[in-house]
């Protein structure tokens, strides 16, 4: 199978709803780029938030390794941000390991790697992982997403990632 987007289109963390925001996605909605149209509303690890800086998505790990990745952000990157994987703390099926790049494009169809395995072969379930973007040292591009890579294959899953400016 060829990568894919495989994620909800943006959201902003003032948006989070009562909802879990991972709840109600199908590998349908969200397989071969067709949640590019779903904007996710929710809670995170249960809970209300009260935090208005950052943006989220709803990610659609396929159990497999090939390489997927989320929509382009739709927000402005003017520094330094953090970047949280499984944001929502799930229980896993699987022990899934998971490599995290930040990619860049000019037009929105070339990708490049503007931070190779920024996140590289941590274990994410029942764990929330993060990792810090340097803008100073790794620069910005017109088109940003970022790259999934599962270093073992697991069980598909609907996992919440957070994008936290600085």
């Amino acid at each position: 199978m060829a990568a894919e987007g495989k994620s909800t289109k943006w959201g902003r963390i003032a948006d989070l709803s009562t909802t879990p925001v991972y709840a109600g996605f199908t590998a349908g909605m969200l397989d071969a780029g067709a949640g590019a149209n779903i904007i996710p509303g929710g809670t995170i690890n249960g809970q209300g938030t009260i935090g208005t800086m950052g943006h989220f998505c709803v990610f659609r790990h396929d159990g497999g390794t090939e390489a997927d990745w989320t929509e382009p952000f739709d927000f402005p990157i003017n520094g330094d941000f953090t970047i949280a994987i499984n944001s929502s703390g799930e229980d896993l099926s699987a022990s899934t390991t998971m490599d995290v790049s930040v990619q860049g494009s000019v037009d929105g169809t070339n990708y490049v790697d503007l931070h190779t395995d920024l996140i590289d072969g941590v274990v994410i379930d029942e764990t929330v992982v993060a990792g810090v973007y340097d803008y100073d040292a790794k620069g910005r591009m017109p088109y940003m997403r970022l790259e999934l890579t599962a270093g073992t294959v697991s069980t598909a899953e609907n996992i919440l990632i957070h994008v936290i400016p600085h």
